[in-house]
């Protein structure tokens, strides 16, 4: 079953077999909303869920996947939602709306799909995501990061270009990676994200409403304190109006919101020059980010130039971005038909047409006479070999600091002479004092993708036991076909 689900911050798009769009009216995503009834409990989620918000006696909760790992905890009448309840009820909805599509999907039910996750998505929180959707009947076959999904489905059209810098602003991140293509390997170079995205534009365009209303009222609220469900509706009908910017060529849009704060019928005229100056700092920071992306890859992987930059993602389509885009990369952006769905196109192919996953670096520890212990290397499949190691404590200490380092001469850790790192990461191990102690230490690549080190004392005990994860793994696929 070839399904692929780009599980996003404020929409989740699904697609099946790399062709058919699990879209709901006017070709957009299912939203990641999900709405309780605080009397019977019933579930809501997507467009019903949206539906719902303002209502009154309704629990409503936008941007799930945020909240996990948070702790948060959503008391709705007599009940208590944990954030990975939240996700398993979203799964859940998503399941039922392919279910509800089934003429479409060749009778095929979504029991198994490819899912994309940000860049630098922490392994608890992956493994989190596993749980949930299991709870909810659905079983992860594979992760792929969102960047390289969205330019494995684009693929075709960038075939010419060897060295592809994809942008991808969406609802929750910023997730930038810069990819070089040799064959039938995609390989990545360097990639780094930013949690500020669309739904943190969409308050401060509600901040800038708010103080506009209340600007001769000292004693209003201040928006923290409005109403949870008022300041969602406001939410919603900012990020409605920063939309309609996107879509069109006006200059203005109306900010309608029926109630909020005492207020009724409230309309606040938005136009596109004030926008640009709300959004401008967000701008110039996802930008930064890219640009910083991109040199990290020209100083550590011999990159020499950006051939392309593919510009995919609901906040990707702002007017200012785009300027700003054009001005430092003049004649390069490539931007497909619907920014919306790559990536989801991307991991439904991942699922049709597997490959391979294999890591594109070597990280070693940094030894105390500063030579690095490559303790991972290229080539090395995920979810395979667990390689252990036993080292010895020189002196004589009560806790090991351990240093866990990237070799960045040549592309992909390939070592020209004197070998070159740069700190990824670092444990401490509780120790036992004793001169020449034996340290025990395991690394692995997990399915995750993500390299997980697990360290002890050889006479410690279960508790002196210390992990170290590292997310942010560059790896290169390759791929079947």
């Amino acid at each position: 079953m070839t399904f692929g689900i780009d599980f996003g911050t404020t929409n989740s798009a699904v697609v099946f077999n790399n062709s058919v769009r699990l879209d709901i009216a006017g070709d957009h995503p299912f939203p990641s909303v999900v709405a309780v009834d605080e009397m019977s409990g019933r579930v809501y989620t997507g467009m019903e869920a949206i539906a719902l918000d303002g209502q009154p006696g309704y629990h409503v909760v936008r941007s799930v996947k945020r909240f996990l790992e948070s702790g948060s905890l959503f008391n709705v009448g007599n009940d208590a939602f944990h954030p990975k309840r939240l996700v398993t009820e979203l799964f859940r909805g998503l399941r039922n709306h392919v279910a509800q599509n089934l003429d479409r999907t060749r009778n095929q039910s979504m029991d198994e799909a490819v899912v994309s996750i940000p860049v630098g998505f922490k392994a608890s929180r992956r493994q989190l995501l596993r749980e949930a959707a299991l709870d909810a009947g659905l079983k992860i076959t594979g992760f792929v990061s969102e960047p390289t999904a969205a330019y494995l489905h684009c693929r075709r059209d960038l075939s010419e270009f060897g060295r592809v810098a994809v942008f991808d602003w969406g609802g929750g991140t910023l997730d930038v990676s810069v990819i070089r293509v040799e064959g039938k390997r995609v390989y990545e170079l360097a990639k780094d994200s930013r949690e500020e995205a669309g739904i943190d534009i969409d308050k401060t365009i509600a901040e800038w409403v708010h103080a506009n209303l209340f600007a001769n009222r000292p004693s209003a609220p201040p928006f923290d304190r409005v109403d949870r469900h008022e300041q969602n509706v406001l939410l919603s009908k900012c990020e409605d109006a920063k939309c309609r910017f996107s879509e069109s060529t006006v200059d203005r849009a109306l900010i309608n919101v029926p109630r909020y704060a005492g207020e009724q019928n409230i309309s606040i005229p938005l136009t596109r020059a004030k926008l640009d100056e709300l959004t401008a700092p967000f701008v110039d920071r996802a930008v930064g980010l890219l640009e910083d992306t991109i040199a990290s890859a020209r100083e550590h992987m011999g990159l020499t130039d950006i051939d392309r930059v593919l510009l995919i993602g609901g906040s990707s389509q702002l007017t200012a971005l785009e300027e700003s885009l054009h001005r430092a990369f003049p004649g390069k952006l490539h931007v497909p038909d619907n920014r919306a769905w790559p990536v989801a196109y991307g991991a439904s192919w991942l699922s049709k047409a597997p490959g391979a996953d294999k890591l594109g670096q070597t990280v070693a520890l940094v030894l105390s006479d500063g030579t690095p212990l490559t303790l991972v290397q290229p080539e090395e499949a995920f979810g395979l070999t667990k390689h252990i190691y036993h080292l010895s404590i020189v002196d004589g200490t009560d806790n090991a600091q351990l240093v866990f380092a990237e070799l960045t001469d040549g592309l992909d850790g390939h070592m020209q002479t004197r070998p070159k790192y740069q700190q990824v990461g670092n444990l401490d191990v509780p120790m036992n004092g004793t001169l020449f102690e034996q340290l025990n230490l395991s690394a692995q690549l997990t399915p995750d993708l993500t390299l997980e080190i697990i360290a002890i004392s050889a006479n410690g005990i279960e508790k002196d036991e210390r992990r170290w994860e590292y997310p942010k793994l560059r790896c290169y696929y390759e791929v079947s076909r």
